[in-house]
């Protein structure tokens, strides 16, 4: 079984002690206690918020028409939720622009949640979103990164060991010397065995970092979850601008 400690991290991750941790393997602390916490899959009372075609948003069954009103409801409704319920699904449509789903992913971290994704049908489905960002990042392969306010700093990006997926165009990722297109035979599985390769080799055991550009449809993310999951992997360090 995967590991489930970011099931945890749904909602521990929100809160601002959490959020600075880089994920690095820290040998001279002692174990981070478990907790129990409800399974989102389970839990009757779970948020999710949805990017309309139509360029609103919906959380639950309320419509919002704009990413002001969306943040509002969000807090109005996690102001009377015990820190451990902050986890908040995020939908869209395959072809949405990245660029226009970061903005949602903003909002919702601006509200004090933790997006993760997708509303699958077990919880070994979920992958969380953490938005970072880097005041000299990597100037190789260029990518037309999206704009984030709300993104923590991380310096690990740098580190030489730090796994890294760029997506500088639809359908087309980036590891290391290694290219997979979607045109590739069973390319999902391809980024499944890149994944566990990188990760073993990496001193960072939480965080795939994304580089993804904002033109590229939110599908080419969907893929990666869905790697990212299947290689027993739970979170996702998407790469922004800082603005």
């Amino acid at each position: 079984m995967k590991r489930i400690l970011a099931i945890a991290a749904l909602t521990l991750l929100a809160s601002p002690s959490v959020m600075g941790q880089t994920g690095k393997k820290d040998e001279g602390r002692a174990p981070i206690k478990r907790i129990e916490i409800i399974n989102p899959m389970e839990d009757p009372e779970r948020l999710v918020v949805s990017v309309l075609p139509s360029g609103g948003f919906r959380l639950n069954e309320r419509e919002c028409t704009n990413l002001e009103e969306l943040t509002g409801q969000l807090r109005d409704t996690l102001d009377k939720r015990k820190p451990d319920r902050r986890g908040v699904f995020i939908q869209a449509q395959p072809e949405t622009r990245y660029g226009e789903v970061m903005k949602t992913l903003d909002a919702i971290r601006g509200a004090g949640a933790m997006p993760i994704g997708p509303l699958g049908k077990t919880s070994e489905e979920l992958v969380k979103f953490e938005l970072v960002y880097h005041s000299n990042p990597p100037v190789s392969p260029t990518v037309n990164l999206p704009p984030g306010i709300h993104a923590s700093q991380d310096f690990e990006i740098h580190g030489k060991n730090a796994f890294i997926v760029s997506i500088p165009e639809t359908g087309v990722y980036l590891i290391g010397k290694t290219k997979i297109t979607s045109a590739d035979k069973n390319h999902e599985r391809l980024l499944i065995a890149q994944i566990r390769e990188g990760m073993k080799r990496s001193e960072y055991w939480l965080y795939t970092y994304v580089r993804c550009s904002q033109d590229a449809p939110y599908s080419d993310i969907n893929v990666l979850m869905r790697a990212v999951s299947k290689a027993g992997y739970e979170s996702l360090a998407l790469v922004v601008e800082k603005r």
